[in-house]
């Protein structure tokens, strides 16, 4: 039991390692997008309806793309098919790869290139040590429970390591979710996740000011935070910071852009 917790301590703390010293965690956000997007289209082609004639689930992909990156994907944007009817996978995952990372660098655009080095960082390791501690938690759930499996003729250790497994894979799954969930979901202040907020499609805009007239962000940290970066006491998901723009009165227009006043828009 103690050799199957190792192997996957030593995982997760290279995983973290890694992180700790990387100078470009953007590459490694972006090389898991890849990974991500692929997987999800072999799980959306797989999972074509056996009914209709498209071959690929749309509504599979769609509903992911659009809960993970919330910059406005349409169906015509990103579904392409061979002159056989068969999905052009590689020109789907060219496709939607590039659109995130085109998104990304409007992003950019409104941020400090040190304190985005940091927060790129943050993702990646909020994610590893939130659902690590998690893991942990199931692990030694599991390993209470596994003897009753020789009640059912089969040994317990064989059981523990395969559900043990099945486990740690969810668990990097999850980790590369969660990361790629919080790329538009964090800032380094809170003008820079509006000024994000103003580039991504109205709709969107609707469902990330809160009815008070302010937005939250994420994973968010100040900037003069990204000069201190070597000091590990920053370990919280959530922090707060203080308004950098005047709160938005009832009759202001409202900064989705869509020329109504506040209280009769996001401030309902």
């Amino acid at each position: 039991y103690d050799d199957v917790m190792n192997k996957q301590r030593e995982v997760i703390y290279g995983f973290r390692k890694d992180t700790l010293f990387n100078d470009d965690c953007r590459s490694s956000i972006f090389d898991i997008l890849e990974i991500e997007v692929d997987r999800h289209l072999d799980e959306a082609i797989l999972a074509a309806p056996k009914d209709e004639k498209t071959p690929i689930n749309k509504d599979m992909l769609s509903a992911w793309l659009n809960t993970t990156f919330p910059i406005g994907f349409r169906d015509n944007d990103i579904f392409f098919f061979l002159p056989n009817g068969q999905p052009d996978k590689e020109k789907m995952l060219h496709t939607i790869v590039q659109r995130v990372k085109d998104m990304y660098r409007v992003k950019e655009e409104n941020e400090d290139p040190e304190a985005l080095k940091w927060l790129e960082r943050r993702i990646i390791l909020n994610a590893i040590d939130r659902l690590w501690q998690d893991h942990l938690r199931a692990m030694d759930d599991l390993r209470g429970s596994i003897n009753l499996r020789a009640y059912a003729q089969k040994d317990p250790l064989v059981e523990y390591k395969r559900e043990a497994f099945n486990m740690f894979d969810n668990l990097m799954n999850d980790i590369d979710q969660e990361i790629l969930s919080n790329l538009f979901r964090s800032a380094t202040s809170l003008a820079a996740f509006e000024k994000l907020l103003s580039n991504l499609p109205q709709v969107l805009m609707h469902q990330s000011i809160d009815d008070m007239g302010s937005t939250t962000a994420r994973s968010s940290v100040p900037q003069e935070k990204a000069a201190t970066e070597q000091q590990p006491q920053e370990e919280t998901i959530q922090v707060s910071f203080r308004r950098q723009t005047p709160k938005i009165g009832r009759n202001d227009p409202c900064p989705c852009g869509s020329g109504k006043k506040y209280k009769n828009c996001c401030g309902k």
